[in-house]
């Protein structure tokens, strides 16, 4: 256990010594700004683009306090999950490169720990961004609409899909582990992710898989609304995650046995 907490002290160092935390607060946070923003104004934007095209103004609905909330999370959904790839796909290949990881192995520091801190830091960079920006969301859509929905109901949504977004981490982390550069790491990395979302499309099963967690995520926020098949989502994308973090150690044993 001492072992584990001097290199979980060691993570959180380059965490921040790295500036991972902070690109990640940059991005999270800059759609957690701008979101509100383009919902309420973006009918206004294009009336100003064409004013004389009185058809298509007729088509744009007027903003509602919902649209914040698609917004953010429609951008989280595809840049906020491939910047964490890109921000964390040399999590492991870069101690390989550098022999800092054979090195730490070989005194005395067990797989799990190594694997299982790296994904403790991560985890809790992605938590402590995604719950900030949603709280920016929440407070900048009140602003601009007088109102931005139960704030319980908004937390728990952000709760939800924080779930799939540590998914992609544990990806993320495999993908390190298998790959022999980092750049192999960041496509096996997307390859999975997009997987994730394709098999999530299948009718009737795929409902049941974690690819579907942005839009239970976005009934639970607007609605309050849990969807019947919530809890296998969850469920799943939990197994999954576990699974992955296992394969990851079992792949690093394997290696340092060849």
């Amino acid at each position: 256990m001492s072992n584990f907490l001097v290199f979980l002290r060691k993570e959180i160092m380059e965490l921040v010594r790295t500036k991972k935390l902070l690109g990640l607060a940059a991005v999270f946070l800059f759609f957690a700004f701008t979101s509100p923003v383009l919902a309420r104004y973006m009918t206004e934007f294009i009336a100003l683009l064409v004013p004389a095209d009185e058809a298509l103004q007729f088509l744009i609905p007027d903003p509602v306090w919902t649209d914040s909330y698609a917004q953010f999370y429609g951008n989280i959904a595809q840049i906020g999950t491939i910047t964490i790839i890109l921000l964390f796909m040399g999590v492991i290949t870069s101690e390989r490169q550098r022999g800092t990881a054979d090195l730490v192995l070989t005194k005395g520091l067990s797989h799990w720990s190594f694997v299982c801190s790296k994904f403790a830091v991560i985890s809790a960079a992605i938590k402590l961004t995604m719950l900030a920006s949603i709280g920016v969301v929440f407070l900048y859509t009140f602003i601009l609409f007088d109102t931005a929905g139960s704030a319980l109901h908004v937390f728990l949504g952000a709760c939800v899909y924080i779930i799939f977004l540590l998914l992609v981490a544990a990806l993320t982390v495999f993908a390190s582990a298998i790959a022999k550069s980092n750049v192999i790491a960041a496509m096996i990395g997307f390859f999975g992710f997009l997987f994730i979302l394709l098999v999530s499309a299948i009718p009737r099963a795929g409902d049941l898989l974690p690819g579907n967690l942005s839009a239970r995520a976005m009934e639970i926020t607007v609605d309050g609304y849990f969807h019947s098949h919530l809890i296998w989502n969850l469920l799943i994308s939990l197994g999954l995650t576990i699974l992955l973090l296992l394969l990851t150690i079992w792949v690093l044993r394997r290696q340092e046995g060849e």
